[in-house]
């Protein structure tokens, strides 16, 4: 089979896959309206035929002859066109109820997929592809059952008349069916890969602007919006010249099946007018064969289209599946319900611990042991791409396949849930998350449990962002912009660091948590955060080395290494890195 057609019936296979037993409940239904609506549509050509042969015994021709018939044909057409209200009712239905099924579905994969899979990806082209896809799906669904089926159950009752009226003629007039599906295949294979490019490129093109408005001040500031620009020019005259080649090929196989079905056409009524003239069929048969062969060329005439746009939609699909079947990320495939590990384990125990990226050779963590007992606040300090923030991954199961042993509350991190995790853990990174909404919305977010108006006001002044939130951010119902655009760096952080009141976990681990704030609120913070969470685990790993001073102790990481541990005051008198870096501090400031 040509594999472009292979691609279709692969592509229409899955998306009935994909449906519920509702739906396809539906499109059963839906199609057994369609074949009656098919046999309704030649009705009429039948009942011209009658007309035209009674009408032709007569000398003169009486008007309440022709009633009966133009009676049935309005009824007819009044119940061909219900049965089709009907019929487009049920497919609309089924593809508004797939579409809103397969984005919550398709969203809901992602946000649960491995990160490093989707951190390969450009997020524009990631979501341009998502949403493709379930159009794609939607598109076949509307192609089969509300463009193509129709003509072709029509076209198959035609040809079952023609057939039942004169067989020898109806074999003549089917004979356009092979010849027009031959050229249909080879316009078909004659596009072969250009759709998969032409969608390929328009992803490329989604995941460039993406790129290029989330940095659209560092743009604007460089003065780079010529070289931008001319990126997308470049993919878009690509897509253009690949897009102009295939319409002229299209076109010209177009002409050649209007040819043939004029050429078939031609031959038919020639035939009738041969076979009324011998007396083997009527004069209203002309008039008969004449309608019929229209309506078994309809489905000819419009399958290089349905196919064209079958086989862009069943490449689209073939991404939602592949999209679909992606594995989930390792912490979400079981639920093992809630660890309890013992009281009197340490919080966190680390072992052995190894990690390299797949992009990397070098090993980002190397063989490093520590243990944080609870209630304990550890500072964690080094050069970048020391590890740092690689450790705090790890324990937030937002990485995997490492070597060594870690626990965490008495628990083996690799049986921890996503949703334990979330309970015991809070993480507090540089870059804050925050999202178009109320100021409200995003203090409460990821909060498990109900919440009151009290609780959202301590929180916010715990974080001490509460005079601002009143007197210039609108209050609580004020509105955040997208990524939290009107708002300053160390606003989103001290959002951020409300929502961790909120949560009141058991381990906090801060990721430069505090880096945009002025001296005076990082203390501010501090000390809250200190006496709200007098039990809690702190992990603060900091490149501001006086945010320290009150830790238990502090890790020092060197190329993955834990090179020195000891007390800020300790380390400070101790020469080594930790030393080299509160001087090299003194001489930046």
């Amino acid at each position: 089979m040509n594999k472009e057609l292979s691609e279709i019936l692969t592509g229409f296979q899955r998306t009935l896959a994909l449906l519920e037993k509702p739906e396809k409940t539906m499109l059963v239904v839906a199609s057994i309206i369609m074949a009656i609506a098919g046999v309704l549509t030649n009705i009429p050509a039948v009942a011209l035929g009658k007309l035209v042969d009674q009408l032709a015994e007569l000398q003169e021709i009486e008007f309440s002859i022709a009633l009966p018939y133009i009676f049935l044909i309005v009824v007819v057409i009044l119940l061909r066109e219900a049965l089709t209200v009907v019929r487009k009712y049920f497919v609309e239905n089924i593809a508004t109820q797939t579409e809103k099924k397969q984005t919550v579905h398709a969203i809901e994969r992602v946000l649960k997929a491995d990160i490093a899979r989707i951190n390969a990806q450009q997020i524009g082209s990631l979501h341009g592809r998502i949403f493709r896809s379930i159009q794609g799906l939607v598109r076949i669904i509307k192609l089969g059952f509300l463009d193509f089926f129709p003509t072709f159950f029509t076209a198959i009752a035609a040809m079952g008349i023609a057939f039942y009226q004169k067989p020898t003629l109806a074999t003549i007039m089917i004979l356009v069916i092979p010849a027009g599906l031959y050229i249909v295949i080879r316009q078909v294979a004659s596009q072969k890969g250009i759709r998969v490019a032409l969608l390929r490129g328009k992803e490329k093109i989604d995941g460039t602007v993406v790129e290029m408005l989330g940095g659209i001040e560092t743009v604007r500031a460089l003065n780079t919006e010529v070289r931008e620009i001319e990126k997308v020019e470049s993919v878009a005259e690509e897509l253009r010249k690949r897009e102009i080649k295939h319409h002229i090929s299209m076109s010209l196989f177009d002409a050649l099946k209007y040819l043939n079905e004029g050429f078939f056409y031609i031959a038919v009524i020639a035939l009738a007018i041969f076979f009324s003239a011998e007396g083997l069929i009527s004069k209203g048969d002309i008039l008969l064969y004449s309608i019929l062969f229209l309506s078994i060329t309809a489905p000819l005439r419009e399958i290089h289209r349905v196919l064209d746009e079958a086989h862009e939609s069943s490449i689209r699909v073939n991404d939602l599946y592949e999209l679909l079947d992606a594995p989930l990320d390792v912490s979400f495939e079981a639920d093992i319900g809630k660890s309890s590990g013992k009281s009197q384990e340490p919080a966190i125990r680390v072992e052995r611990l190894s990690f390299s990226y797949s992009s990397s050779k070098h090993p980002i963590v190397q063989n490093v042991s520590f243990t944080v007992k609870r209630g304990e606040k550890i500072g964690i300090v080094g050069a970048s791409g020391g590890g740092k923030s690689t450790i705090a991954k790890i324990l937030l199961r937002l990485v995997h396949n490492y070597t060594g042993s870690v626990q965490v509350l008495g628990t083996d991190l690799r049986e921890m849930t996503r949703a334990e995790i979330a309970e015991r853990i809070a993480y507090v990174p540089q870059k804050t998350y925050v999202f178009s909404g109320t100021i409200r919305e995003n203090i409460a977010y990821g909060c498990p449990r109900t919440i009151s108006e009290e609780d959202i006001l301590r929180a916010a002044r715990s974080a001490n962002i509460w005079d601002e939130i009143e007197h210039s951010l609108g209050g609580l119902d004020g509105r955040v912009a997208e990524n939290g655009n009107n708002l300053s760096g160390g606003q989103k952080q001290r959002l951020a660091i409300a929502r961790l009141v909120l949560a009141s976990p058991e381990i906090l681990i801060f990721d430069e948590a505090t880096s945009a704030l002025d001296n005076t609120n990082e203390t501010t913070i501090q000390r809250n955060i200190e006496e709200l969470f007098k039990n809690a685990t702190m992990l603060l790993i900091a490149h501001r080395l006086t945010t320290l001073k009150n830790c238990d102790r502090i890790l020092v990481f060197d190329k993955g290494k834990i090179v020195q541990e000891g007390s800020f005051e300790h380390l400070a008198n101790t020469k080594g890195l930790f030393q080299d870096f509160l001087h090299q501090r003194a001489t930046e400031h």
